[in-house]
């Protein structure tokens, strides 16, 4: 196409990581329903790390950072 160039090769590094991540949960019958609340935390020793690489960029923006320590609720209802 006229007026469009290739971008650039790069060769990138990462670092590598690793995550760790605890989740709790509790079952309780009644009648007909089973009740699963549960709580957790995503990235316990909040480690910073790139969660999505994107290769050939716009603007040289190759990087997502990931979230750090985060946390999470709820409760997961079913019928028997």
């Amino acid at each position: 196409m006229a007026g469009m160039r290739p971008l650039k090769n790069q060769l990138i590094h990462m670092k590598d990581y690793a995550l760790l991540s605890m989740n709790l949960t509790y079952k309780k019958h009644v009648r007909s329903l089973l009740f699963e609340p549960f709580l957790g935390i995503r990235n316990l020793t909040n480690t910073q790390y790139f969660d999505n690489i994107r290769i050939n960029a716009f603007g040289s923006r190759f990087y997502e950072s990931a979230p750090g320590r985060n946390y999470y609720l709820g409760v997961k209802v079913k019928l028997k």
